[in-house]
Formats: C-alpha cells, sequence, structure tokens
C-alpha cells in the first residue's frame, strides 16, 4: 500500500502520533493509520507570529499621512482588512498587504537606480 504524506502544523503532527500510538493494536495497516506517514510539520504558527511582530513595529494607524509608511500604503491601496489584528481572522489579507508592499518598494528600488 502507498504512503500518503499527511501535513499540518505541530498541533496536528502531536494529535495525529496520539490516535497513532492509541491504534497500535488493532490488526490492520489500515486500522493502525500505517499508509499515513510521514507526517510533513508545517510551520504557520511561526509564520503568523513572524507577521504579527513586523505588523506591531512598523504599522502605526497615526502615521497614515506620512510618506513611506505601512499606514499610508494602507489608505492608496484601500485595504481596510488591514487592522493590524493580524491572529484575529486577518492573516491573509495581513500577509497580502505586506508581500504588495514589499514587492513595489523592490520595484520602486530597482526603478530609482
Amino acid at each position: 500500500m502507498a504512503s500518503i504524506p499527511l501535513g499540518g502544523d505541530q498541533l496536528t503532527r502531536v494529535t495525529f502520533d496520539s490516535a497513532r500510538v492509541l491504534r497500535s493494536g488493532t490488526h490492520s495497516r489500515t486500522e493502525r493509520f500505517d499508509q499515513l506517514s510521514p507526517v510533513i510539520e508545517e510551520l504557520f504558527h511561526v509564520q503568523q507570529d513572524l507577521l504579527e511582530k513586523i505588523i506591531k513595529t512598523f504599522y502605526i494607524p497615526e502615521t497614515a499621512r506620512e510618506e513611506g509608511s505601512l499606514a499610508q500604503y494602507r489608505a492608496i491601496l484601500h485595504r481596510t482588512n488591514v487592522n493590524g489584528q493580524v491572529k484575529a481572522n486577518g492573516y491573509e489579507s495581513h500577509k497580502d498587504f505586506l508581500i504588495t508592499v514589499t514587492r513595489f518598494l523592490h520595484l520602486y528600488a530597482v526603478i530609482i537606480n
């Protein structure tokens, strides 16, 4: 039987390993989850924490009128879903916003030089 790789965060890996231990005494490979290995650990929460730190450090809503601030880019791009609350269902919107601004600034630096 072919092995099926699983992916998930650290909690998913621990939960799956616990389920595997509980089912280790069963009679068939399918019941023991033998076909579901290895578990690929993804670092979603690490990425989320890094994004939150970047936003908390560089996104200050009061600087919306200052040229080059993240708050100004938020206003220019009309990103109303970017509010500084990364972990409150805003991960994807903040990630997309930061990638967009970073790509723009990189392109701008290349064009200027």
